[in-house]
């Protein structure tokens, strides 16, 4: 239930908010794996250095999870 991992993620103790916040990032990550599943290697490596560049240019972390497990 996803509102429960929001209440996890907010109030639980230190490991049950740490799985809720990883709970809450499946759907986004999904998406992205399916984004990604269409991709050739080269394009693989090419996007990898493009969210690599977007890290080091300063973007929050927290945002470029789904996007990174995804492609892994």
């Amino acid at each position: 239930m996803r509102w429960w991992n929001w209440l996890k993620r907010l109030f639980g103790t230190p490991g049950q908010r740490r799985l809720a916040r990883g709970a809450l990032a499946v759907k986004a990550i999904r998406y992205w794996e399916k984004q990604y599943t269409k991709l050739s290697a080269t394009e693989i490596l090419q996007t990898a250095q493009q969210l690599r560049g977007r890290a080091r240019g300063g973007e929050s972390l927290d945002g470029l999870v789904p996007e990174v497990f995804g492609l892994v």
